[in-house]
């Protein structure tokens, strides 16, 4: 018990760590300059979204405590409205794409986003993206989120940008969502931070290892 509590502890320090000394490379991570219930980022944010029903969108940004992270706080969150896709007989299934492409260089990047997945969200995929204009990619499944309707952190860590790279893009994606017939479905996303592993935690997660190593040998 005594380990895993070390263990616990010092890797809460080094996220804490981390996320507090990186810079965000991202333009408005938590979109709050963008024009709520809209695909209106006001940022470098790009929200391509359809109207499957030929009037409401499929996603956009939205200004309610129910879509921002933390949940009951007000704030604005990027809102996937599966639900609007094959709502009616004829209508085409709902598909949209946030995202932005930041300068960067060859590297090791982190990005972490927080995803408040509903139990009925219902599409053939939905994924975050991260890629380099180099070839690199790595793509984080959605759809195997927790579905309790709570917001949850998730991450791609230790993405390596290769040689020749001038930029990075990140996506948010929902491809083919449909229409559950069922409440909740929906999935929103929010807090969004892109960095470079700063060598501070590198360092705070050696001594967390080193702590839990003596531990061990205490045992």
């Amino acid at each position: 018990m005594k380990r895993f509590l070390i263990g616990a502890c010092c890797a809460a320090l080094v996220a804490a760590a981390s996320q507090a000394t990186a810079q965000n490379l991202l333009d408005d991570g938590g979109f709050e300059l963008a024009t709520g219930n809209s695909s209106t980022s006001n940022s470098n944010w790009v929200l391509t979204a359809d109207t499957p029903d030929g009037t409401n969108l499929s996603a956009q940004f939205q200004d309610a405590p129910w879509a921002s992270n933390p949940l009951g706080v007000a704030g604005i969150g990027l809102w996937f409205k599966a639900f609007e896709g094959q709502q009616a007989t004829g209508d085409p299934a709902a598909n949209a794409t946030l995202e932005q492409t930041v300068a960067a260089g060859p590297g090791t990047y982190n990005l972490s986003f927080y995803v408040r997945h509903e139990t009925n969200f219902t599409a053939d995929s939905a994924s975050v993206v991260l890629s380099s204009d180099a070839g690199d990619v790595a793509t984080f499944d959605l759809l195997a989120t927790a579905n309790d309707g709570a917001y949850n952190q998730y991450s791609i860590n230790g993405f390596l940008a290769s040689a020749g790279t001038t930029s990075l893009t990140v996506q948010a994606v929902m491809v083919n969502g449909i229409d559950a017939q069922a409440n909740p479905q929906s999935m929103m996303l929010d807090d969004f931070f892109l960095a470079v592993p700063e060598p501070g935690a590198v360092a705070l997660a050696g001594l967390a290892l080193a702590g839990v190593a003596a531990a061990r040998r205490r045992r």
